[in-house]
C-alpha cells in the first residue's frame, strides 16, 4: 500500500469518499493507519464532497471510538462541521454512541455548533439518545440553552434562526417521553421559554401531538397551557392547525380557553378550519366553541373553509349557527362559495340558501350578486353568470312550491314505488306572500309579458335588488 503512494488517498468512489472516509466509516482501524502512513495530514483534511465531511467525523458516526482517539490525537479538529453543522461529538451524539464521549475534551461538551447554535446534548435530547444524554448530565447542566444560528438547516426546522432552546425543548418536540421524564427529573424549569420567539417545550409537543410528553409537561404545571408564543399562538392553537385531534380533546379538558385568539385575532377553530381537519372542527362545535367569532379581517371559521375549498368543512359549518346577511357582505365569500360549487353541482351554493332563514330572499339577493361581480371579474364572468342563473331558478323553484302546499322544513313524500323520502325545502308558515314574494311574482309576470310581446329591456333578477330598495 505504501508504494501505491497518493494515488490511494486521492481516489473517491461515486459518492465522493475517499479511501480514508471508507475506512473510519467501516471502522478499519489498522487501514486508518497504514494511510495516515502514506501522508497523514491528507488523511485527516480530507473532506466528502457533498456532506463536507471528515475522517473523524466519519468514524464518530459509526461509534468507533478507537479510530476517533488515533484520529485527536494525530491532529484532526474536534470542531470541524459538517456541511449541517455537526461535529463528529454531534454526530456520536445523534447515533447515540456513549463509547466516543471519553475521546473528547469536557470543555467540547459545551460547545455549540456555529451553524445551528445546538451542543451535543441538544442533538441527543433531539434524537432521543438517553444514555448519551444521562452521561453527558454528569459534565453538563440539564439546563444548558442553543445559542444564536447561522442557520438551522438539520434539526428543528421550524424554528431555523431561534435560539434559547432547552434539551427539555429538543426532547418534547421528538416526543421522547422517557428522556423528557429524565430531563424534568433533573429540576429543569418546565416552561422555559426560547429567547424571540417565547416557545415553551409545551408548544412544541402540542404541535406534534405527543400525548404522552404534553401529560408529563402538564402534570408539573396546568398554567403552562395559557402560554403564548410571540403570535400569540397557545399549545390548543397549535395542536389544531396541525389536526390533532386527541391533543385538542386533552387541552380542552385540561382547561384551553377555547376560544381564546392570537395576535391576529385566530381562535383554534379558525386553524382547524383553514387546514381542512373536519374531525377537529367538530369537536370544537361539539365543545361550544364560537362559530361566529372573527378574526380581525372579520373572517369567520366558515370563511376559511371557503376560501381553502374545504367542501365537507363548508357543509358542516353551514348547518351550524352563521350570519347569513353579514356573510353576504363579504363579497370574497360569495366568490369562494361560488368556486367551491364548481364541479360540487353548486351544492353548497344551495345549502347556503335553504339554510338562510329566508331562501326566497337570500336567492334573489345572491342572483343579484352573482350579476353584479360577473360584470366586474371578466375572468370568471361566465361561472358567476351561471350561479346567478342557478340562485334565480332556486328562486324561483321556492317560489313554486311555496305556493302550491304548505310545507314546513321537514316534508313526507312518496316515491312513485310508493316508499316515503324526505325533501328539505323552505318553510312556509303563512299562505299570504311576504313583501319580496308579491315583488318577485310581479317581476316574473312582468318577464312573461315582456317575452310574449318582445318588448326590449332588462332581464334577469338584477332590477329586483332596485326593486326592494
Amino acid at each position: 500500500m505504501k508504494q501505491n503512494n497518493r494515488g490511494v488517498l486521492t481516489a473517491i468512489d461515486h459518492n465522493g469518499f475517499t479511501c480514508a472516509h471508507i475506512a473510519a466509516m467501516k471502522g478499519s482501524l489498522a487501514v486508518v493507519k497504514e494511510l495516515m502512513m502514506i501522508d497523514k495530514a491528507m488523511v485527516i483534511q480530507a473532506k466528502t464532497k457533498t456532506l463536507e465531511a471528515t475522517t473523524l467525523h466519519m468514524a464518530a458516526a459509526g461509534g468507533h471510538a478507537n479510530i476517533v482517539k488515533i484520529l485527536l490525537e494525530n491532529g484532526a479538529s474536534a470542531e470541524d462541521e459538517n456541511a449541517h453543522g455537526m461535529t463528529a461529538l454531534h454526530l456520536g451524539a445523534k447515533n447515540g454512541f456513549v463509547s466516543i464521549l471519553e475521546a473528547f475534551e469536557k470543555t467540547l461538551w459545551r460547545r455549540c455548533s456555529k451553524k445551528t447554535g445546538l451542543n451535543a446534548l441538544h442533538i441527543a435530547a433531539y434524537y432521543g439518545n438517553s444514555d448519551f444524554v444521562n452521561e453527558m448530565l454528569k459534565s453538563v447542566p440539564a439546563s444548558i440553552r442553543s445559542e444564536p444560528p447561522i442557520y438551522n438547516h438539520h434539526v428543528v426546522k421550524e424554528f431555523a434562526t431561534e435560539y434559547g432552546f432547552t434539551p427539555l425543548h429538543l426532547a418534547a418536540q421528538s416526543g421522547h417521553d422517557s428522556l423528557v421524564r429524565m430531563l424534568l427529573n433533573q429540576g429543569v424549569q418546565v416552561d422555559a421559554t426560547s429567547t424571540t420567539m417565547n416557545v415553551i417545550p409545551l408548544h412544541l409537543a402540542a404541535q406534534q401531538g405527543h400525548i404522552a410528553v404534553v401529560g408529563m409537561l402538564l402534570s408539573r404545571s396546568t398554567q403552562q397551557q395559557h402560554a403564548k408564543d410571540w403570535r400569540g399562538r397557545t399549545p390548543l392553537h397549535l395542536a389544531a392547525m396541525n389536526g390533532h385531534y386527541e391533543m385538542v380533546s386533552l387541552l380542552i379538558a385540561q382547561g384551553s380557553n377555547i376560544n381564546v385568539m392570537d395576535q391576529n385575532g385566530w381562535t383554534g377553530m379558525h386553524f382547524a378550519t383553514k387546514a381542512g381537519h373536519l374531525n377537529v372542527v367538530k369537536l370544537f362545535v361539539k365543545s361550544s366553541a364560537d362559530e361566529l367569532a372573527e378574526t380581525k379581517e372579520g373572517k369567520v371559521p366558515l370563511c376559511f373553509a371557503a376560501a381553502h375549498n374545504h367542501i365537507e368543512c363548508l357543509r358542516f359549518l353551514l348547518k351550524q349557527k352563521h350570519d347569513t346577511h353579514q356573510l353576504m357582505e363579504d363579497r370574497r365569500f360569495i366568490f369562494d362559495l361560488m368556486v367551491c360549487g364548481k364541479g360540487n353541482d353548486n351544492e353548497p351554493l344551495q345549502e347556503f340558501i335553504l339554510q338562510s332563514p329566508a331562501p326566497i330572499d337570500t336567492a334573489v339577493k345572491l342572483s343579484a350578486l352573482y350579476r353584479d361581480m360577473s360584470e366586474k371579474e371578466k375572468e370568471r364572468a361566465k361561472d358567476l353568470s351561471n350561479v346567478a342563473v342557478f340562485s334565480e331558478n332556486m328562486a324561483v323553484e321556492l317560489l313554486e312550491r311555496g305556493r302550491l302546499i304548505r310545507i314546513s322544513a321537514t316534508v313526507s313524500n312518496r316515491n312513485l314505488d310508493g316508499t316515503r323520502r324526505l325533501v328539505l325545502w323552505y318553510e312556509v308558515t303563512s299562505v299570504i306572500p311576504n313583501p319580496v314574494e308579491w315583488l318577485l311574482l310581479l317581476w316574473l309576470s312582468g318577464n312573461l309579458v315582456s317575452e310574449l310581446s318582445n318588448v326590449g329591456g332588462g332581464s334577469g333578477l338584477g332590477i329586483v335588488k332596485v326593486g326592494m330598495k
